[in-house]
């Protein structure tokens, strides 16, 4: 699904990964968190030649394995998929939302 050259790009974070096993490793490393409750609703697809973006509200109660607190929230994120002439994603970017709600209680 990847490209060899692909670009994981969270802007509002400012960071910037283009390695696979990075986050072939962070994906690993989120499945040690507690996850109460999640749930994603797609609001919006958008679909060009070469690239689709998504509207997306996000909500959920999770305790992240390396935090001591419990996090509650509800957000709408976009992310954008742009694909290469082979079909593969070559640039991800995710551009997330401000918290609608926000709940944090130490464990």
């Amino acid at each position: 699904m990847l490209a060899d050259d692909f670009i994981d790009e969270h802007v509002k974070f400012k960071f910037v990964n283009s390695e696979k096993s990075k986050l072939r490793e962070d994906m690993i490393s989120k499945l040690n968190d507690e996850v109460i409750y999640s749930s994603i609703e797609i609001n919006e697809i958008m679909v060009g030649a070469n690239v689709v973006f998504v509207k997306m509200t996000e909500s959920g109660k999770v305790k992240p394995a390396h935090l001591e607190k419990t996090i509650e929230y509800n957000k709408t994120n976009i992310v954008s998929l742009e694909f290469n002439q082979l079909g593969l994603i070559k640039h991800i970017r995710r551009h997330h939302g401000k918290l609608e709600t926000s709940k944090v209680k130490k464990n």
